[in-house]
């Protein structure tokens, strides 16, 4: 089976408690898959982990058929995620922050200041920053 994601007896948590206990699962190409359960039952620390936020304990996860501690930082150019809520860095500025994106996706600037430019021309309110954008 061809699968975008696999994990092997994962074990993953905190200093106060394991979330995780030997996680194993497979995502097949073009399925789709879902993380339910109450509150503390392990659904961020499981996409933490995944996304190589979070050290499991043990265990082992691939991504497209890589070990993701041998892929990183390469394989998030094929993937992205959100949990919880946007993960900016505070101590930057805006147009660093998109510096940041831009690289792992490997956009090229012009990509990103005509994707700026578009944004800001079509948000009211804002666009009389697009040329400070542009100067990203």
């Amino acid at each position: 089976m061809d699968c975008v994601i696999e994990t092997d007896d994962l074990v993953a948590g905190y200093s106060s408690s394991m979330v995780l206990r030997q996680v194993s699962s497979r995502v097949p190409r073009e399925g789709i898959y879902g993380f339910l359960g109450p509150n503390g039952a392990g659904k961020t620390t499981a996409l933490r982990v995944l996304l190589g936020l979070l050290q499991p304990n043990s265990g082992e996860v691939r991504l497209f058929g890589k070990r993701l501690a041998d892929a990183m930082p390469r394989i998030f150019r094929h993937i992205g995620s959100l949990i919880e809520q946007p993960s900016l860095y505070g101590h930057l500025t805006g147009a660093e922050n998109m510096e940041i994106a831009r690289r792992l996706k490997e956009f090229s600037r012009r990509i990103l200041r005509c994707l700026c430019w578009r944004f800001t021309a079509e948000s009211p309110g804002i666009s009389h920053i697009a040329p400070r954008l542009m100067s990203i």
